[in-house]
């Protein structure tokens, strides 16, 4: 086996750490300071002599932290407001591509086999059931339409 494929659990942390460190383009927000309302010091930055490092003071860097968490809630909410536009962008996107779909009255359909399953069957069960016969006339976009056997 190869030597990397086996280290993939050692790699894991630093993944997570990127990610939970990186801000998120919805938020503009790490998930750290949304969690701690504080920024986290990496660990180059400990390494190397940074200006963050150097300044250092903690004591103050208790204060700050107390006054960082009076400030948490409304950094949240703050988050909350900047993301509401972002889904609307992304929702509109999506909405985009999505064609509807005219059915006339008497139309042959097909339906999706896990609308009338209350649990998965498993790999090998039919992904669709029917033949069935539309009701009355409808334009489907992401909604469903009267059918009769």
């Amino acid at each position: 086996m190869d030597e990397k494929a086996c280290r993939w659990a050692d790699e894991l942390y630093h993944v997570l750490w990127a990610y939970r460190t990186t801000p998120c383009i919805s938020t503009r927000e790490s998930p750290f300071n949304l969690f701690f309302e504080t920024e986290a010091v990496i660990p180059v930055d400990v390494g190397v002599s940074s200006p963050r490092v150097i300044n250092f003071n903690e004591q103050f860097n208790g204060d700050g932290l107390r006054a960082n968490l009076d400030l948490l809630e409304k950094a949240r909410e703050e988050s909350r407001i900047r993301v509401a536009p972002y889904k609307q962008k992304v929702s509109n996107y999506h909405d985009l591509k999505i064609r509807p779909r005219e059915f006339r009255a008497g139309d042959l359909v097909l339906r999706k086999a896990t609308m009338s399953q209350s649990k998965k069957v498993g790999k090998l069960s039919p992904t669709w059931e029917g033949l069935y016969r539309v009701k009355e006339d409808a334009i489907l976009s992401n909604s469903l339409i009267a059918l009769s056997p």
